[in-house]
C-alpha cells in the first residue's frame, strides 16, 4: 500500500510540476504511428548545468527536460572502471568539464528513465546513443539492471512501418533505442533507420546537408528523420542561445521544411525529431508543436 501511495504521489507531483512550471504537454494520439509525429529531442541531454557541467549543452537536469516535454534523449556513453558512464568523448575530459567529479553512471540515467515511464504510462521515449562501449554485453547488462528490458521495443512489428502509440502503450513497449555503432540486443542500428542532417552547423545551407554516416545508407528505406540544430561549440556567453534557438532556428527550419536535405534522403520535409541545445530557451518547443500541426494537416489532406 505504501509503495502504491508513493507512486501515486510521485505521479501527481510530476504532473503538477510539468503543467504549472513548464506548461502542459499532451501525449500523442493512440492511432498515430511512432514515425508520424515530431519528438522534441535534447542534444547531450546529460551535459547539463544542473548535473554539474561547466561546459554544458543543457541547463535543466534530464528529469526536468522530460517534464518540459522532451521525449528524445541524446546520450554519449563510454567505459570507465569496468562500468558504463555518460561521457564527453573521454572520462578525463568529462571530469575536466564537470569540476573533477566522476562521470554519471549510465545506470543512474536509465533508472531515471524507467521511473518516468512508470509514472507516465502514456508516454513514449527515444534514446540516441553515441556509443564508445566496445563490449555490447556490458551495455545490455545496464538495461537489465535498470529494469528496462520489458519496456524496450526490440523489433519493428509493423514493418515497413513503426507501431502506433496505442500498440506501444498496450504492449508496454514505450522505449526505443538507437545505437550509432550498430544493432544490439536492445538497440536499433541508428543509420539503417534514421536520416540525419549535419550537426554543429548553424548556417541553414550547411545544416541542411545529410550527415556522412547517414548518407551511406541513403538508398535504404527509412521513415525516421532527425533534424539537429546546435553549434559545434558555444559557451552561451551573452545569452547566445536566445538568438540561436529563436531567429537562427526559425531561419534554418524555414529552409529545411521547404527544401529538405541536399541528398533528398528524408522521407518527408517534416522531421520526426527536432534536436537542440538548451531546450527551454527560445522556440524549440513551439517549432515542434508547429511541425506536428503541419503533419496533422498533411495526414488530413491525404485521407
Amino acid at each position: 500500500m505504501n509503495s502504491l501511495f508513493t507512486a501515486l504521489l510521485r505521479a501527481f507531483f510530476c504532473a503538477f510540476f510539468c503543467h504549472f512550471v513548464y506548461g502542459s504537454w499532451e501525449p500523442f494520439e493512440g492511432k498515430l504511428r511512432y514515425d508520424e509525429v515530431c519528438h522534441f529531442t535534447s542534444h547531450n541531454s546529460y551535459a547539463a548545468l544542473e548535473h554539474g557541467y561547466l561546459y554544458a549543452q543543457q541547463s535543466l537536469s534530464m528529469e526536468k527536460q522530460l517534464a518540459y516535454g522532451v521525449r528524445g534523449l541524446m546520450l554519449d556513453i563510454g567505459e570507465s572502471k569496468n562500468d558504463v558512464v555518460l561521457i564527453h568523448k573521454t572520462s578525463f575530459l568529462t571530469r575536466l568539464i564537470c569540476r573533477g567529479k566522476e562521470p554519471m553512471p549510465f545506470l543512474r540515467a536509465l533508472e531515471m528513465i524507467r521511473q518516468f515511464l512508470e509514472d507516465n504510462p502514456l508516454e513514449v521515449l527515444t534514446i540516441f546513443l553515441e556509443n564508445y562501449v566496445k563490449d555490447s554485453s556490458l551495455l545490455d547488462s545496464c538495461f537489465l539492471k535498470a529494469g528496462l528490458d520489458t519496456y524496450i521495443l526490440r523489433t519493428n512489428p509493423a514493418t515497413p512501418h513503426w507501431p502506433t502509440f496505442e500498440w506501444m502503450r498496450t504492449n508496454n513497449k514505450r522505449l526505443i533505442i538507437f545505437n550509432a555503432t550498430g544493432e544490439t540486443k536492445y538497440c536499433f542500428d541508428q543509420w539503417r533507420h534514421v536520416v540525419e542532417n549535419q550537426w554543429g552547423a548553424l548556417h541553414p545551407a550547411r545544416a541542411c546537408r545529410e550527415r556522412p554516416e547517414s548518407k551511406v545508407h541513403k538508398k535504404e528505406r527509412r521513415s525516421l528523420y532527425l533534424l539537429n540544430y546546435f553549434p559545434f561549440f558555444d559557451l552561451n556567453t551573452n545569452n547566445a542561445y536566445e538568438r540561436i534557438n529563436t531567429e537562427s532556428l526559425d531561419a534554418f527550419l524555414k529552409r529545411a521544411l521547404s527544401r529538405g536535405l541536399d541528398t533528398q534522403s528524408q522521407p518527408s520535409h517534416l522531421p520526426t525529431f527536432l534536436c537542440i541545445d538548451y531546450v527551454e530557451i527560445g522556440n524549440g518547443k513551439k517549432q515542434v508543436e508547429y511541425i506536428n500541426t503541419q503533419k496533422r494537416t498533411e495526414r488530413t489532406s491525404l485521407s
